[in-house]
């Protein structure tokens, strides 16, 4: 649970008033909206072992990056002391704090032709192109400080060892194997969004503005393309 005391310190830390925060959602992270200068922010609060600090700034950095070689995704902020993300600990517990600025326009909505029809589509390729292009190239500016690497699922749960279950599970154990033996050369592997669907990014016009980075991953580049094919489908 993310306290008042917690709550205010982020806030100060990015140089918000705490009193406007607005709960947004609570799943992976907690989020909460907050307005500045007739902007809207998000603030994000992950509550992580302390060593996943790490993984989330490098998530920041790429994201960082990307915004300045002209992808749309919605851009970090830094804190007071120019740092990308804000950690606290209390009662053996670490938040890690970030905030992003609020991507324009709407989510997709079927029934709309406005905002869902061919022309998203091409954006959304465009925008996931233009990562995986900057993404061959990019390098952590921290040795070592890097997101993780795709990896074999690793089932654990002893129900899934009975009957159809153990059949599912062998044929995905089957597939990842395949997966696993595949190159993993410049041209074809690299840092994903690992997430990309339409819940994912903001509508506005005939462009679109990608968020939510913090599955990114290093992998296939085909695999975006086969997560945002699914959705799409």
């Amino acid at each position: 649970m993310v306290t008042a005391d917690i709550l205010s310190k982020a806030a100060a830390s990015f140089d918000f008033d705490v009193n406007t925060l607005e709960f947004v959602s609570h799943s992976t992270n907690v989020v909460y909206r907050l307005p500045k200068n007739n902007e809207y922010y998000f603030l994000r609060i992950s509550v992580k072992p302390l060593a996943y600090a790490e993984k989330i700034h490098a998530e920041l950095e790429w994201v960082h990056d990307l915004v300045h070689h002209g992808v749309n995704a919605s851009l970090p902020i830094l804190t007071k002391d120019q740092q990308l993300t804000a950690v606290f600990e209390k009662d053996g517990q670490c938040f890690i704090a970030a905030v992003f600025r609020m991507a324009p326009g709407k989510f997709f909505d079927k029934g709309n032709p406005h905002l869902w029809r061919t022309d998203i589509y091409h954006a959304w390729g465009e925008t996931m192109g233009k990562m995986h292009k900057h993404s061959k190239s990019y390098k952590p500016l921290v040795k070592g400080r890097q997101r993780d690497h795709w990896s074999k699922s690793g089932f654990s749960n002893p129900n899934l060892q009975r009957g159809k279950y153990r059949v599912l599970l062998e044929k995905l154990g089957s597939l990842e194997d395949q997966i696993d033996s595949l190159p993993r050369e410049d041209n074809a592997y690299g840092l994903i969004h690992n997430d990309f669907h339409p819940y994912n990014f903001m509508i506005d016009g005939d462009t679109i503005t990608v968020f939510d980075f913090d599955d990114c991953i290093y992998g296939w580049y085909a695999l975006d393309i086969a997560i945002a094919a699914a959705h799409a489908v």
